[in-house]
């Protein structure tokens, strides 16, 4: 067989991909494209709620504290409960949507004082 300038077997050397592989290329580059894209939107929402924490956080510290809480989207509420020795305050923050955010437990001992005394 003679070599008429096509390369090998007398196919051309110097084409360009087929259409079927640029189909394959583009659809493997879809779905990795979609993962990630995936992964960063989830980190976003992350990072969006774990802002939303600190800020209920901080709302809770300046209700602890006295100072001026009120304009806030965020709701407390908290329970009492009495033990031999200690007691615990339940505050479950919420933010605006009603959906909980952050339950933080407090204790106190009572130091040898009855429980009709708090």
């Amino acid at each position: 067989m003679h070599d008429y300038g096509h390369g090998k077997m007398g196919r051309n050397s110097n084409r360009g991909f087929t259409f079927l592989e640029v189909l394959v290329a583009l659809v493997i580059f879809s779905i990795v494209f979609t993962f990630l894209l995936e992964l960063e939107s989830n980190h976003i929402r992350k990072v969006y709620n774990n802002f939303e924490k600190l800020k209920a956080l901080q709302f809770f510290k300046k209700k602890e504290l006295g100072l001026n809480t009120a304009e806030s989207d965020f709701k407390i509420e908290s329970r009492k409960s009495l033990f031999d020795s200690f007691i615990v305050n339940e505050n479950v923050i919420f933010n605006s949507k009603g959906e909980e955010l952050l339950r933080i437990n407090t204790y106190k001992l009572i130091n040898g004082r009855t429980k009709k005394e708090y």
